[in-house]
């Protein structure tokens, strides 16, 4: 699915979601979109993030990441253009982390823990994650 029809949904959704939900909830969905600006999102299950790195660096950071967490790993996988990761909780709870390159140094990384998502685990596997990337050199002034 292309990055554009990907938006498209997330706009409807956002947008039928308006339509049915009370004051109270609308604040919260528009919390939501604003997370998605800062490069994070939490969306229909799926916790969806930028990062600087390409999805080899991160499949690897990913191996490490469910080690540190003792989740067993399934498979992994990884090219120069995307990846995955499959993995399982003690409670044998399904984990999903799927990696496609958005730019040679920058990659979109969705996480889902379960059927539903857990969002609070997915936010923990990913500062995981984070934490096992190679450290990025810093930037020289132009």
């Amino acid at each position: 699915m292309s990055d554009t029809l990907k938006f498209a949904v997330r706009v409807a959704w956002i947008a039928a979601l308006v339509a049915v939900l009370p004051g109270c909830l609308l604040v919260a969905v528009g919390a939501g979109a604003g997370a998605a600006a800062a490069g994070t999102a939490y969306v229909m299950g799926d916790l969806e993030a930028t990062l600087e790195a390409t999805p080899t660096q991160i499949v690897s950071a990913t191996r490490g990441a469910l080690a540190d967490m003792d989740i067993a790993m399934i498979s992994a996988a990884s090219t120069d253009l995307d990846g995955e990761v499959r993995a399982r909780t003690a409670t044998d709870e399904k984990v999903t982390i799927k990696v496609r390159s958005q730019t040679r140094r920058l990659s979109d990384v969705s996480i889902r823990v379960g059927t539903f998502g857990d969002e609070t685990f997915s936010r923990r596997i990913l500062e995981e994650i984070r934490g096992n990337l190679p450290e990025q050199p810093a930037k020289q002034p132009d």
